[in-house]
């Protein structure tokens, strides 16, 4: 059926009809005769979607997205400092804590490496291994409390088995100071000669022998 005041473009025959089986409109263009693809497709209004464009950052966002990747880049470098100094001794890789900018992208905030502080096979192992610990943990330009402490606790454990390591290399010295102790022999003086060396050790074991003689088996972490 065509309609004499349409309002359709030339070409175009709508067609109302109503189907019998179904009560939906079914609403249909036909091109007219000899217009070809091409041409109905110039014919045809162009539609545009609106897009969803970023939205604009305001300044105190922009300052916050700044202070955010310096901390991220800050807390990778402290971390990957622990990871390359700390050699077998490091238990896996670093592990980080994020945080969601404004941007919404996750910076790094905080991170974590696990370093091995247990005792070693021997006391020469314990003293070897002691080592690279602290140089793990103070391996960051700017090592935090935690890694401070770590390496604290690494020399006091160094200190322990270097005493072992001597008590096993000279097994007759502790007894042959026993007896010539004023405790046990009376008639021994105690000499007034100073004597760096030995004050330095005595002062070394009375220190370290608050520790326990097994540490725990287990890891610390070190954070940025």
């Amino acid at each position: 059926m065509q309609i004499g005041n349409s309002q359709w473009r030339p070409g175009f025959y709508p067609d109302f009809r109503l189907s019998d089986k179904s009560p939906a409109t079914a609403v249909q263009t036909k091109p007219a005769a000899g217009v070809t693809p091409a041409e109905l497709k110039k014919q045809a209004p162009a539609i545009s979607f609106p897009t969803d464009s970023p939205r604009e950052l305001s300044e105190a966002e922009q300052n916050q997205i700044n202070e955010l990747k310096k901390r991220d880049a800050e807390v990778k470098a402290h971390e990957q400092a622990h990871l390359a100094a700390g050699g077998p001794y490091v238990s896996g890789g670093a592990h980080y804590e994020y945080q969601k900018g404004p941007d919404n992208r996750n910076y790094a905030v905080g991170g974590e490496v696990k370093i091995d502080v247990s005792e070693g096979n021997t006391p020469e192992a314990t003293i070897q291994k002691m080592q690279v610990v602290k140089r793990a943990a103070l391996a960051p330009k700017d090592p935090s409390g935690q890694d401070r402490a770590i390496a604290a606790r690494a020399a006091q454990i160094e200190a322990q088995a270097r005493i072992k390591l001597q008590q096993e290399r000279s097994p007759t010295t502790a007894a042959a100071d026993d007896k010539q102790s004023p405790a046990n022999n009376p008639s021994a003086q105690p000499s007034t000669r100073y004597n760096p060396t030995r004050r330095s050790y005595e002062q070394t074991a009375a220190m370290t022998s608050l520790l326990p003689t097994n540490p725990p088996t287990t890891s610390i972490n070190t954070r940025a």
